[in-house]
């Protein structure tokens, strides 16, 4: 096992000292050879350098070789022995080997000639370990990791309730473990925000950084994170994947529970906010907290995507898109010829007729009250578009009818616990399933007759589409790329940051679908 004249804390001194002996040897022989071969060349007639550099190799390799021996192995010994006494490894058992092996090899010169020696030796090595610890603390300082500082940036701040956003100067705190600091670029405006904004959102707690549908780059990670690293395109996930917790590993759902307890209180998993402004807290939310430049999300909350696309547009996986498109292919599983119908005709409504459409369903019906959305929805797959105001009677009847004796699959997009009862209603008997995707307003209530249920209906909930944010988004990414999953034709509208308070105001017009924010430029 070969070590270096530098390294003698594990072996016995002599296996030390017969290591470097040998290798002192080699290298006074080799360099030696080649010094000397270069030499005895030059000074060689023409015509007999080859033989000149030879014979002057061969005449003194081994004199160079022996005289590094004698050096290398006195200073080995040296080095030995000062460790043993000592009891420590440092710079100057090298510098006083140095010296002792100098004034040793010198010592028939007399007493003047080897305390020269000793100086020059040790004076040598002296100058060898200075270089040495100088390069060992330039490499250091330049390898060192650079600690990510706080960040001030610009955030839409909600201070209250029922009141507009306020573009604010923040601070966001570096990532601490297991956290990722991302640098947002885009944001969805979605209907969720605003309902939390309106106080309806149970879970709704202020002042906070709303958004939850963004994309951007990762600018920093904590310790132990491992799936994404500084400069990768990712999108933060409301709905976490940790892979671990019961939730994760059942096989039966999407819900991961692993940061659910913390997230739902505008909290870190360490129960604390990175965020501050004026000198006070500032909570998160939904454990994404896209309406500023910069915002902090647990590992588990985000999901590194192929970084060719514009993040413009993949942005909308982050929530709309990706929940109507996952209730018909993921929760619901809709088939090849089925009849669906859906609820509302906004961005998640429009996913899930496409949705529905990449499962080959054989009728898709489109239902709102606003007549401008038939065409817009026949553009994503749907078949057939039911205006309710056309009717006087329940529109669970009508479909009931057109369908002969109901739908396969219905789908609630609109939050409307009156809606989700004619979603149910609207099933067939036996085997229909109604799918709610929207969220009601605090305190409401959703009611049926239960003969309905008895009969086969099922009532089934989505969050998210039933999709595992790291385990199944880029598939979706993919998809898209792929021209199989729509996603640009969603973005109707778009907004500076400044400008978030429009985005909302748009979002309520019948002729947005989605909003997107330019939170800074790529």
């Amino acid at each position: 096992m070969g070590h270096s004249s530098q390294d003698h804390s594990r072996d016995p001194c002599p296996w030390v000292i017969l290591n470097d002996l040998g290798g002192a040897f080699v290298m006074g022989a080799v360099g030696g050879g080649i010094w000397h071969s270069v030499k005895g060349a030059k000074n060689s007639p023409r015509g007999e350098r080859l033989t000149g550099a030879v014979s002057a190799m061969k005449a003194r390799a081994p004199v160079l070789g022996g005289n590094f021996a004698v050096w290398g192995g006195l200073f080995s010994t040296f080095d030995c022995g000062l460790k043993g006494i000592r009891q420590k490894e440092d710079p100057w058992n090298s510098i006083m080997s140095g010296a002792l092996t100098g004034g040793v090899l010198a010592a028939r010169g007399g007493a003047k000639a080897a305390t020269i020696s000793a100086v020059v030796g040790g004076g040598l090595l002296a100058l060898i370990e200075g270089i040495g610890i100088a390069i060992s603390r330039w490499t250091a300082e330049q390898n060192r990791p650079v600690m990510p500082q706080v960040i001030t940036c610009r955030a839409a701040v909600a201070w209250e309730a029922g009141k507009p956003l306020s573009i604010e100067e923040i601070q966001v705190a570096p990532p601490k473990a297991h956290e990722v600091r991302i640098k947002i670029l885009y944001t969805g405006v979605c209907h969720t925000d605003s309902y939390t904004l309106s106080g309806s959102d149970p879970e709704g707690i202020f002042p906070a950084v709303l958004g939850h549908e963004g994309g951007g780059i990762v600018e920093s990670v904590g310790e132990g994170v491992t799936d994404v690293a500084v400069g990768d395109h990712v999108i933060p996930l409301y709905t976490a994947e940790c892979k671990k917790c019961k939730f994760c590993t059942s096989g039966k759902t999407n819900l991961c529970q692993s940061v659910r307890a913390t997230q739902g209180r505008g909290l870190m998993p360490d129960e604390t906010s990175r965020f501050t402004c004026k000198g006070k807290p500032i909570f998160h939310y939904m454990g994404c907290s896209t309406f500023s430049e910069y915002t902090v999300v647990a590992d588990v909350s985000v999901v590194r995507v192929d970084p060719k696309p514009s993040l413009q547009k993949l942005c909308l996986l982050g929530c709309g898109v990706t929940t109507g498109f996952g209730a018909a292919t993921k929760t619901a599983k809709v088939t090849e010829g089925s009849s669906v119908a859906i609820f509302g005709m906004g961005c998640v409504g429009l996913s899930v007729a496409q949705g529905a459409a990449y499962n080959k369903a054989g009728r898709i019906i489109a239902i709102d009250t606003n007549p401008g959305k038939e065409q817009i929805a026949r553009e994503f797959g749907c078949t057939d578009f039911v205006n309710p105001k056309d009717y006087d009677k329940p529109i669970q009847e009508v479909l009931v009818n057109m369908t002969d004796g109901g739908l396969d699959y219905t789908f609630d997009c609109t939050g409307n616990v009156d809606v989700m009862r004619a979603a149910l209603e609207a099933c067939h008997k036996g085997w229909g399933e109604s799918i709610v995707i929207g969220v009601a307003a605090a305190g409401k209530e959703i009611a049926t007759r239960p003969f309905q249920l008895v009969t086969g209906r099922v009532w089934r909930g989505s969050a998210f589409g039933g999709v595992k944010g790291k385990t199944d988004m880029p598939g979706l990414v993919q998809d898209y790329v792929d021209g199989k999953l729509k996603v640009d034709e969603f973005v109707t509208h778009t907004f500076d940051l400044d400008q978030i308070n429009d985005a909302f105001d748009a979002m309520h017009g019948g002729s947005c679908i989605r909003a997107v924010l330019t939170v800074q430029p790529e």
